[in-house]
């Protein structure tokens, strides 16, 4: 009775989910905002709410590659509720993961209608060292969002609707909404939806199949509408050109990386082809679907530990799955013990535990973490200016902290804040590890640039965002240290060029140059950035 009613079992499926997320949280429960969190936040409070859906002046702010605007709606929710607390956003993240896991294990044991199918999956997917550090960056939640209405939707799609008018209905809503808000938080997932369709429409699943073909269409209306189209990557040239520019040391070191954090679950991969080669085979080939979108990122494979984690979480969660499909099915099941599993628990629990470790002491020696801890757990009651290094990139949360009441200013240009400390503000001064400076010493390391004229940096190209294509090209000595200020987003992008797609700057976006070599600096007058989504 108990295969009979996999449903049953989704207490168990869901306590092992709410226990790896409670396993997580010790490791990360001291991470603050990192990367583009303070970025997504600040755009998220500031637009429409349903702006970022329909408006592609709004949503490009966030990317000209990828329509995701699932995200600033959860970004948007979590500031309202909990304003700009790092805890909530940590909870929600794990809390994700976990679930996406518990479900990934529900769907093994209900297709199956074998337990230690299900639990297979959950041991594999909590094997995957690549996985929950994710939880540390906020800016992922989308990956497990998309993850989680996928795999609902796989769920749903487990029953052929009844004939009635209301429940066909009902399973046609259900497959439309969980279809779209799958592709909205993350495109990764159009391959899956697109394949759910194919086999919605062979079994004669007719009101799912409309159901997912309506979301397709709704989500491609949407997307050509605020993205428009494009074949170019990231770096404005082809897809293809992009793909070319992997190099075969790449590509080992990336191998090197997925064989480290996947041990555990390419060797089940292999048990599964020796026990069941033609449906292993099938199932691989199902989940590399899910690979096809990273086709078009080749950014994952040139620096894996910084963003193949994210965008390979659909095909890890598949390949688990597959596996553990393979594994039991009935000509494979009578040929391993399923005793089996428990000997896979503590290698899990140990890759899984290291993993964490190792991301625990990068947070907790990481600068702009210590940096982002001290600004959040500020109470300034009168105006305090903030001056950190090029490096800090979470200048974004003084517009948050602004509207909590807090004058807070976050910047990089020391004339700046030598300009606020005579008149009297307080200053808060940080070095290159995130250590505080004692401010009155701020002088001494803000000279005046001297011996390379009044106009040390030259503009060869000006800055600028063309259809799609954000860029610039500067030119100084090589003695200098140059790049771009954006000063109302408290941020410095360190390069001398700047070739890529990746967001839209706002419709007269102040900019200054510098440079800087020593302790003697140089900044620009503002400047005003050309935005335009025609060529020139």
């Amino acid at each position: 009775m108990i295969h009979q009613h996999p449903a049953r079992w989704m207490g168990l499926w869901l306590a092992q989910g709410l226990l790896l997320s409670l396993c997580a949280y010790p490791y990360l429960s001291h991470v603050v905002f990192s990367d583009d969190d303070g970025h997504i936040l600040q755009l998220a409070i500031e637009a429409p709410y349903l702006g970022a859906y329909y408006m592609s002046e709004v949503y490009q702010q966030l990317s000209v590659v990828h329509y995701t605007p699932v995200v600033l709606t959860i970004y948007r929710l979590m500031f309202e509720l909990f304003g700009v607390t790092a805890t909530p956003f940590l909870i929600l993240q794990i809390g994700l993961l976990g679930l996406c896991a518990a479900l990934a294990g529900a769907w093994c044991h209900r297709h199956t209608q074998q337990v230690s199918a299900g639990l297979m999956a959950i041991l594999l997917i909590a094997s995957l060292s690549s996985v929950w550090p994710m939880a540390a960056r906020f800016y992922t939640l989308h990956y497990g969002l998309g993850a989680l209405f996928s795999l609902l939707l796989l769920l749903h799609l487990q029953n052929k609707p009844h004939s009635t008018a209301v429940q066909q209905t009902l399973a046609l809503a259900t497959s439309f909404v969980l279809a779209l808000l799958a592709l909205l938080s993350k495109e990764i997932y159009a391959p899956l939806v697109l394949a759910l369709w194919g086999w919605a429409a062979f079994r004669k699943h007719r009101p799912q199949a409309i159901g997912l073909l309506l979301a397709m269409l709704v989500y491609a209306g949407l997307r050509l509408h605020v993205l428009g189209f494009s074949t170019e990557g990231r770096a404005g040239n082809s897809l293809l050109a992009d793909l070319q520019s992997l190099q075969a040391g790449t590509l080992v070191d990336f191998a090197k990386w997925y064989v480290q954090t996947h041990a555990l679950l390419l060797l089940a991969t292999v048990l599964a082809l020796v026990l069941r080669p033609l449906q292993t085979l099938k199932n691989i080939l199902i989940a590399c679907l899910l690979v096809l979108p990273v086709l078009a990122a080749p950014h994952a494979i040139k620096a894996p530990t910084l963003h193949a984690d994210r965008l390979f979480f659909a095909f890890d969660l598949a390949m688990c799955c597959a596996v553990a499909l393979a594994m039991h099915t009935k000509a494979a099941a009578p040929h391993w013990p399923k005793w089996v599993l428990l000997l896979a628990l503590p290698w899990g629990v140990f890759s899984t535990h290291a993993a964490m470790q190792t991301k625990q002491q990068q947070l907790t020696n990481d600068p702009s973490q210590k940096i982002t801890r001290q600004i959040l757990n500020a109470q300034a009651l009168q105006p305090l200016t903030i001056l950190t290094w090029p490096d800090y990139q979470q200048g974004g949360l003084m517009r948050l902290k602004a509207r909590q009441g807090m004058p807070l200013r976050i910047t990089q240009n020391c004339q700046e804040a030598l300009l606020a400390q005579s008149q009297g503000q307080e200053i808060w001064r940080f070095d290159r590890q995130g250590q505080r400076l004692d401010p009155l010493t701020l002088s001494e390391g803000c000279q005046p640039l001297l011996g390379h004229g009044p106009e040390p940096v030259t503009e060869i190209i000006h800055p600028s965002f063309i259809k799609g294509v954000l860029q610039w090209q500067l030119q100084a000595s090589p003695a200098l240290q140059i790049g771009i200020q954006f000063p109302d987003r408290g941020m410095t992008v360190t390069a001398s060029h700047l070739r890529e797609r990746l967001v839209r700057p706002r419709n007269g976006e102040p900019y200054r140059l510098y440079a800087h070599q020593g302790t003697q600096w140089w900044f620009s007058d503002l400047r005003i950035m050309l935005v335009s989504d025609s060529a020139q």
